[in-house]
């Protein structure tokens, strides 16, 4: 186990589990760095949300 800590976005998991997704390739390169983290957490909501009316 590695000391990093990652945050992905769920297009990595989208593309991880479609093989006709453009970043399939990459995402499976990145699988073994993924599980071998500390930690893992997924974002699934934006960050930062605008609101032209404020």
């Amino acid at each position: 186990m590695s000391a990093e800590r990652l945050l992905l976005d769920t297009v990595f998991i989208q593309a991880l589990l479609n093989q006709r997704d453009q970043y399939h390739a990459k995402a499976r390169a990145f699988l073994p760095r993924m599980r071998a983290a500390a930690e893992v957490w997924v974002k699934e909501l934006p960050w930062l949300t605008t609101d032209s009316t404020s």
